[in-house]
């Protein structure tokens, strides 16, 4: 990777006050504070990663083969470079030498032949297949124990960016989805002898024999939970936590009053999302859909739930301000329209749905409060479901016909096809358009870069206008690091965490 640092790092804003803060008590190692924990289903397998619990845990222990920088532009990491021939259809990857993973063997190319390998294979299931696409298992080749080859049926220009989904960090030729998991053994920063489910924190050890000199700074770091935003805060200010991971906008008044705080902020941003089943009434009318995405103020649900934090969306998972969105200007909030497609439908009289939501991400409850008072004006009440976060991700999402949630940034491919395609394990609104999947299919093999991004802009558009995903804001991630610890700088996506640099005195 051409720096260290998965992200770009943001200056620190530093707020000056009176408050007194303490070290982190009782504890060896830094603590680490993040917004939710997976429960039972807790698993850094790579494979899987369905909340962001999953992630700090595989982030610490494995790495990708190609990284992603802050514009979402793959660079290299366990792959230290690769080759394309002139067509796009054959690419060789070359590993990163005089790297081990935690058991002391060192890292092959079948390590990486057997990760992406199983990443593709049904049984496994993981939404990496949706994002891989139309790539075969065998593709995949170890040429010698250094050389990578793939190649491909038809060609696929970006290829280096679709490798480097947040799933394909490498694991160790022939581990079994039990070791992954409970025994994890990977080539990352830190090592965990053993995964136990159960508790609400996780300490890992450092790698003495890391690749990259000089890290990871810290000997140990021990990772928890606090789903609550002001409870974050106050474990922070209390010396129980070092870095709150995601600070709710809501109690950034209460940190930049402190002298002992250092508050960073990633570019870019989260999606936060409301999705319909668009195949289960109400939803299943285009109308009804279309009009519960006129009702919002879009700019005005930024300014409520995140505090000005993050920028508008227009119902599909890619910026407005990306090169790639299919539009840059904001969607509008149209009452009376709503309330015409609603009368269209056979609803003149409003409708009444219940929406399932939990505080995941910054904003994610005051973003549906308020997006419930929009609603109401053209006859539509929601009901707000409040669930339980610890449970959220197993019991709620997927099952649900109107639920929240939340997606970090990916590459243009990715993020079109990892809760989008007809198959995708991930597709939380039950959209399967076969006209959709065609132009994903269309733009991986397109050459020309600007006839490929038109494909994805056609893409986009699908989602937006007939698909059954809300995304009314996009949030910036800020961490809040207390007085005397150090290193730790939010990424753009904040499924690519770099904690190898932290250090606590």
């Amino acid at each position: 990777m051409t720096k260290l640092k998965i992200g770009v790092a943001a200056a620190a804003l530093v707020f000056v006050t009176n408050t007194t803060m303490p070290a982190a008590q009782a504890a060896e190692c830094p603590v680490l504070i993040g917004p939710d924990w997976s429960g039972e289903t807790l698993s850094p397998d790579p494979a899987r990663l369905l909340s962001i619990s999953d992630v700090y845990h595989a982030r610490m222990i494995y790495e990708p083969l190609v990284a992603a920088d802050s514009a979402m532009q793959p660079v290299p990491w366990l792959a230290e470079s690769w080759d394309v021939n002139e067509t796009a259809t054959e690419w060789t990857f070359h590993i990163r030498q005089g790297v081990t993973f935690h058991d002391g063997s060192p890292l092959t190319a079948d390590d990486v032949v057997y990760t992406f390998r199983r990443l593709l294979d049904p049984e496994v299931g993981s939404p990496a297949a949706s994002e891989l696409g139309a790539i075969k298992p065998e593709a995949f080749q170890a040429v010698d124990a250094a050389t990578v080859k793939v190649t491909l049926d038809s060609p696929i220009v970006e290829l280096p960016a679709i490798l480097a989904t947040k799933h394909g960090m490498i694991v160790k030729n022939g581990a079994s989805s039990d070791d992954i998991r409970f025994k994890p053994n990977g080539t990352g920063p830190f090592t965990l002898a053993e995964l136990t489910i159960g508790p609400l924190k996780t300490t890992f050890t450092r790698n003495a024999k890391y690749w990259r000199e000089g890290l990871p700074k810290s000997e140990c770091l021990t990772v928890t939970a606090i789903t609550e935003p002001i409870s974050r805060v106050a474990a922070l200010e209390s010396g129980d936590a070092d870095i709150v991971l995601v600070v709710d906008p809501a109690t950034i008044g209460t940190l930049k009053a402190n002298p002992n705080v250092t508050l960073t902020k990633a570019p870019g941003g989260t999606a936060v999302t409301m999705g319909m089943f668009i195949d289960v009434p109400p939803f299943d009318d285009i109308r009804v859909r279309q009009a519960m995405k006129l009702v919002i103020d879009r700019q005005a649900i930024v300014d409520t739930a995140l505090l000005g934090f993050g920028i508008p969306g227009n119902d599909n998972p890619i910026m407005p301000t990306s090169p790639d969105a299919y539009r840059t200007d904001i969607m509008q909030r149209d009452v009376a329209k709503a309330k015409q497609l609603l009368a269209e439908a056979g609803h003149a009289d409003g409708i009444t749905v219940d929406l399932h939501a939990a505080d995941l991400m910054p904003g994610t409850m005051a973003m549906v409060q308020a997006y419930q008072q929009m609603a109401s004006d053209a006859g539509i009440k929601i009901n707000i479901i409040n669930e339980s976060a610890g449970e959220y991700w197993d019991n709620i999402w997927l099952k649900q016909a109107f639920a929240v949630s939340n997606w970090g940034m990916r590459t243009t491919p990715a993020a079109l096809s990892v809760a989008y395609r007809k198959d995708a394990p991930w597709n939380e609104t039950h959209f399967r358009l076969d006209k959709y999947d065609a132009l994903l299919d269309k733009a991986a093999t397109t050459l020309d870069p600007d006839a490929r991004r038109k494909l994805y802009q056609e893409a986009q558009q699908l989602i937006s206008e007939e698909g059954g995903v809300i995304i009314p804001m996009f949030a910036n991630i800020v961490a809040a690091t207390r007085k005397g610890c150090s290193g730790y700088t939010p990424a753009s996506d904040h499924n690519r965490p770099d904690f190898s640099e932290i250090a606590c005195d």
